[in-house]
C-alpha cells in the first residue's frame, strides 16, 4: 500500500517574520513621510493672477479692466481694496 504524504502543519516560517516586520515597518516608515509631506490641516491654495491674466480669462481688455477696478475703488459704498504683489503690482485672487 503507497503511503500519503500529509500537509505539513500551518506555522509562520522565519521567512515569513522577516517580511511581515518589514513591511510593518515600511507602512510606518511611508505613514510618517505622508504625514510629513501633506499635514493633516493641509490645504491646497490657488496662485494669484496677473491683470493680464485675469483680463485674458474674461475676454476684456487690461484697459477696461484697470478703469473697472479704478471705478470699484472709487466707490463710497464698498470697501474694495485690490491686493498687491511683487514690486506694488496688482494681483486678483479667486
Amino acid at each position: 500500500m503507497a503511503k500519503s504524504k500529509q500537509a505539513p502543519a500551518l506555522k509562520a516560517s522565519p521567512l515569513r517574520e522577516v517580511v511581515r516586520r518589514h513591511s510593518n515597518t515600511l507602512s510606518k516608515q511611508l505613514q510618517a513621510h505622508q504625514t510629513k509631506i501633506f499635514p493633516p490641516l493641509a490645504r491646497k491654495t490657488i496662485r494669484n493672477f496677473t491683470p493680464a491674466e485675469v483680463a485674458k480669462f474674461f475676454g476684456l481688455a487690461e484697459g477696461y479692466l484697470r478703469t473697472v477696478v479704478a471705478d470699484l475703488e472709487a466707490r463710497d459704498d464698498n470697501d474694495f481694496k485690490p491686493v498687491t504683489g511683487p514690486g506694488n503690482r496688482r494681483v486678483y485672487s479667486v
